[in-house]
């Protein structure tokens, strides 16, 4: 299945095989399809396989709807939301205090 090969290849496992095989020119690597097809699959039942691909669909099904609620929770809270006032300081040029001045935009 396509999810469990590539995160084999993306894999710790993967990323030292590309990066051993892996030819090194002006700092660009590069792999010949060759050293591709030498890469040592580790096959997993095709149940485990399956069932990782269930386990992948669910956390991204999971992290979708967070994302949703996200923005409307956002949405829902923008008129409520005060816009930060912005602040600064000057010296006061009769008594050399600090004055803070606030100017709301």
């Amino acid at each position: 299945m396509e999810d469990y090969l590539s995160s084999l290849i993306e894999s710790l496992y993967g990323k030292r095989y590309f990066l051993k095989a892996a030819k090194q020119t002006t700092g660009i690597a590069t792999i010949n399809t060759t050293q591709l097809k030498r890469f040592p699959v580790i096959m997993a039942p095709i149940s485990i396989q399956k069932q990782y691909k269930l386990a992948v669909n669910n956390i991204q099904a999971q992290k979708d709807c967070s994302n949703k609620a996200y923005k409307r929770a956002k949405t829902c809270l923008m008129p409520w939301c005060k816009k930060p006032s912005k602040v600064s300081y000057k010296i006061h040029p009769m008594n050399n205090e600090i004055m803070k001045v606030s100017s709301d935009e």
